[in-house]
């Protein structure tokens, strides 16, 4: 189950998890963005809404997502969408840029 900070109203998995407590909307880190990086993530959030037991919240900067730990944080740039997808494997091919262990 899930705790939902007070102050903030961002969900989290474990009560009194620390987190920047704020209040932030998703549209505020679109605003003035292209209107091809709202369309990206829409399809992004459309893929991840229907997975089981994920949270998202959205902070000063990014959006994450959550399940047991983060494993995607979505950073609108000014031009770009920065997407990291964090997995104990490391990730290859198009349209990977980065790979890390």
């Amino acid at each position: 189950m899930a705790w939902v900070c007070p102050k903030c109203g961002r969900e989290f998995a474990k009560e009194n998890q620390t987190h920047y407590c704020a209040r932030v909307s998703v549209d505020s880190l679109f605003k003035g963005k292209p209107e091809d990086l709202v369309l990206a993530f829409d399809n992004l959030l459309a893929e991840v809404a229907d997975w089981a037991n994920v949270i998202g919240s959205t902070t000063p900067h990014c959006i994450v997502f959550v399940h047991h730990k983060t494993f995607l944080v979505i950073c609108p740039m000014q031009k770009v969408l920065d997407v990291k997808f964090y997995s104990q494997a490391v990730q290859t091919g198009h349209p990977i840029i980065n790979s890390v262990l």
